[in-house]
């Protein structure tokens, strides 16, 4: 593979990413004062967007670039998911929203998280996919359930929400490709990969290695690359 091929590749994933961010910024303009200001202090703490880059790298990985529109939508999705539920846990004890105890404020965040949960629920359908939307509405209840088990079980164990986002936005994307089993297990094995870098049980450039070592062309290992760099990006 050449050297312009990586750098298109490298490219394709950076367009792409922007287009992921045209299409949230685009649902999210119907959101009038207050509301807008709950989403909108979520939403820039969400940079980089990581879990639709591994969304768009499995579509980089089965060489689904034809549905590439698709794959967008469904980037989009997943991280309109992550906030939906991170606009929700502000009202979780503890939160600024909570000690405060205005009804008008709690009010207009669990409308505003709602609003967002419709919002990627519509790009989750935009995909034309029943097994894809199938998938989002597992993802939704697990994040939900893990959450909900770390509020009401102290002793629990962390939860995990970037992997548990990582895998169901992955197998999604898998579904969308019509991935074989080769191309799976080598995604499943990247999605591994990237959680236990954001969760600090691997470093970077181990990961690095193992995709070195991987079956991918080098313009593939250079996007698994990028979503490494900023998976390396997120706090643990």
């Amino acid at each position: 593979m050449s050297s312009s091929s990586t750098i298109r590749a490298q490219d394709d994933l950076k367009v792409d990413l922007d287009a992921v961010a045209g299409t949230m910024d685009a649902a999210l303009a119907e959101l009038q004062s207050p509301f807008d200001n709950f989403v909108q202090r979520q939403y820039r703490q969400m940079s980089p967007l990581v879990r639709a880059a591994v969304v768009l790298a499995v579509g980089a990985t089965t060489g689904a670039r034809k549905h590439r529109q698709r794959f967008i939508d469904l980037g989009a999705a997943i991280e309109m998911l992550y906030l939906a539920v991170h606009v929700h846990t502000q009202l979780l004890p503890g939160s600024a929203i909570h000690q405060n105890s205005d009804r008008s404020l709690m009010g207009s965040a669990i409308l505003a998280g709602d609003f967002c949960f419709s919002r990627a629920s519509s790009l989750a359908v935009r995909t034309d996919s029943p097994a894809v939307v199938d998938l989002f509405a597992q993802a939704l209840k697990h994040v939900s359930e893990g959450h909900l088990r770390q509020l009401f079980h102290a002793g629990a164990a962390p939860y995990d929400e970037n992997r548990e986002l990582f895998i169901s936005g992955a197998a999604a994307a898998l579904s969308l490709a019509h991935a074989g089993v080769d191309d799976a297990a080598v995604v499943q094995q990247m999605v591994d990969a990237l959680a236990d870098v954001v969760s600090g049980t691997k470093t970077a450039t181990a990961i690095a290695e193992m995709i070195a070592s991987m079956p991918l062309s080098p313009s593939q290992q250079r996007v698994w690359l990028t979503v490494l760099d900023m998976a390396g990006q997120l706090p643990g």
